[in-house]
């Protein structure tokens, strides 16, 4: 009898210490906020490698790239993904390259640069 109790006791103890809940995640999130987009120029020659880097906080982070002149017109090739790319363009003309962040929570924002490319 002495054996089935202490069975109970430790059984106990065990189903009570592995439900205790972990607070080591208290629910907290990291707050939104894509806070820039810079280029490592912003005036090019035709077909010059340019690096541009967003910067956002945030859960799960993902960034969506594009490229068009300022007519709408999809130019400019990028080379990469993440926060950090690169661009170049074989034409001259000015560029606009649009960054969209949107995190794990259904934040987004999006952030533009102007590039010019000349000969």
């Amino acid at each position: 009898m002495k054996k089935i109790i202490l069975l109970l006791f430790v059984s106990s103890f065990v189903l009570c210490y592995s439900c205790k809940k972990d607070k080591s995640n208290t629910g907290t999130q990291t707050p939104f906020a894509f806070t820039s987009l810079n280029a490592s120029d912003t005036v090019v020659t035709v077909t010059t490698t340019i690096h541009i880097i967003a910067t956002a906080t945030g859960d799960g982070l993902t960034y969506t790239w594009a490229s068009a002149d300022l007519n709408g017109n999809p130019y400019g090739t990028i080379i990469g993904s993440g926060a950090n790319i690169q661009w170049n363009v074989c034409h001259n003309d000015r560029f606009k390259v649009t960054c969209t962040v949107s995190d794990s929570h259904s934040n987004s924002a999006s952030k533009d640069i102007i590039i010019t490319s000349k000969q």
